[in-house]
């Protein structure tokens, strides 16, 4: 920068100098006999006598390299500070996320334990050693790295670690091999080990000769993999899983091994450790008083029966059960439910058709009055389902009216309304019976349904 300043300075000098060697030129020419020769010229560069600034040597260099100095810093800003303005604008664009390749691999389709692979894949196209057994790994660490499978899909890895592998040879176990950097990918179908990372990374070399590839490190052979009939390479040997990862078999608690095992009964637990199924389980003995599981009681808890009543009505219309089925495909005359009154004492049925539920209470009323002008006897009680068909205003106010008793049965609760339950599934079965015998479509179940009543009564 000083050069930079000493080059405006001379510039100014020579401005300068050029104004007063003109002013002397044309003094000169108005009195030439006043002019001074030139051997007494002083340059106001250099300050040396004998010539004027515009004929300085010195000042022509000094220009020349202030020029050269200021185009050099020019060029340095426009090459160097706008890319890193543009770099830091852009840095989230321009930097690339890791991702690694599962070559031909893909995802599992069930997450079932049973689907999980056990045997290596020697796959040329993963780029990493990769997993999705978490109990193979000796030591653990998490992990996010994406991982782009087959058909493209982008998967995520949850840990990396190390896993321990066994190779056999001609039936015999060698020194086991650690394969390091292993990426844990849950989700993956297959256990890849990545060939280009043992041969890029870890120095080994792979000779393939007939079936057979060959892993050799520091001119040893390690282990091997056999190609099947698919053109697929699996190596030949057994992962060794971890014991504090894969082994649950350890001293604890009954219910911890009763939710293990599905929340199964004490009996089957034990059954389980006397004839040896489980291998290597111990279980401590069952106690003599097992704690309540809530998770049993929501998941097996069953209804007691109900007890079977014995008794009947013997007097005809001391009682009626009733109930309403549907809907049901629409007849020709477009009705879509019926509604049954069963008898308590003669288990004598009667049915009528509806179009929609608040048909019920009109039905109601007309079996009523058939069944009072048959029997000569009166209407007394009446039980139902509770239904919506059998709440309204219009039938409270008129079994009132007339003195009936009402018995609504407890919400889905069809056990305590069983008799007109089981005449309505009587009722069904055979109209479907009757419509499959004869052949005739669905539509005709009112035609059906009246013949199999005047039959059953």
């Amino acid at each position: 920068m000083q050069q930079v300043e000493d080059a405006l300075k001379n510039e100014e000098a020579h401005r300068v100098g050029v104004a007063a060697a003109a002013a002397a030129a044309a003094a000169s020419s108005l009195a030439p006999n006043t002019a001074a020769p030139v051997a007494f010229a002083v340059c106001t560069f250099c300050g040396k006598n004998g010539h004027t600034v515009e004929r300085c040597f010195k000042f022509e260099d000094a220009s020349k390299r202030a020029k050269e100095e200021v185009t050099k810093d020019t060029s340095y800003n426009s090459k160097n500070r706008r890319p890193k303005r543009k770099g830091r604008a852009n840095a989230a664009q321009e930097k690339e996320t890791p991702m690694e390749s599962a070559g031909a691999a893909s995802v599992r389709l069930s997450p079932s334990p049973s689907s999980l692979p056990n045997a290596w894949n020697a796959d040329t196209g993963a780029t990493s050693h990769m997993t999705p057994r978490r109990e193979w790994f000796k030591s653990y660490g998490p992990s996010n790295v994406a991982i782009r499978v087959a058909n493209g899909q982008v998967v995520y890895a949850a840990g990396v670690g190390t896993v321990e592998f066994t190779p056999v040879k001609d039936g015999h176990n060698l020194r086991p091999v650690l394969f390091s950097n292993v990426l844990h990918v849950p989700s993956l179908n297959q256990n890849l080990l990545s060939v280009l990372t043992l041969t890029s990374k870890h120095n080994f070399r792979v000779v393939i000769e007939s079936n057979t590839m060959e892993f050799i490190l520091q001119g040893l052979p390690r282990f091997y993999a056999s190609v099947g009939a698919e053109r697929v390479a699996f190596l030949n040997g057994n992962t060794v899983p971890q014991a504090e990862i894969a082994s649950p078999a350890q001293d604890t608690g009954y219910e911890l091994w009763h939710r293990r095992f599905g929340h199964i009964s004490p009996t089957r637990l034990k059954a389980l450790v006397e004839h040896g199924m489980v291998s290597n389980l111990s279980l401590p003995s069952v106690p003599a008083s097992l704690p309540v599981c809530p998770a049993c009681m929501d998941g097996k808890q069953t209804r007691d029966p109900f007890p079977q009543l014995a008794s009947r009505r013997s007097i005809p219309l001391q009682l009626i059960h009733s109930d309403l089925h549907g809907p049901l495909p629409p007849t020709a005359n477009g009705y879509k439910y019926w509604i049954s009154f069963t008898d308590d004492a003669s288990r004598y049925r009667r049915c009528w058709l509806l179009h929609k539920k608040s048909e019920a209470f009109a039905a109601f009323k007309h079996y009523k009055a058939w069944a009072e002008k048959q029997t000569g006897k009166v209407l007394k009680s009446l039980r139902d389902d509770k239904g919506g068909e059998y709440m309204s205003n219009e039938w409270e106010s008129f079994m009132l009216e007339h003195g009936i008793e009402r018995q609504h049965t407890t919400r889905a609760t069809p056990q305590q309304n069983g008799v007109a339950e089981r005449t309505n599934r009587i009722l069904d079965e055979g109209v479907a019976s009757l419509l499959s015998d004869s052949h005739f479509p669905a539509r005709f179940w009112g035609e059906a349904l009246s013949c199999f009543l005047h039959t059953l009564n």
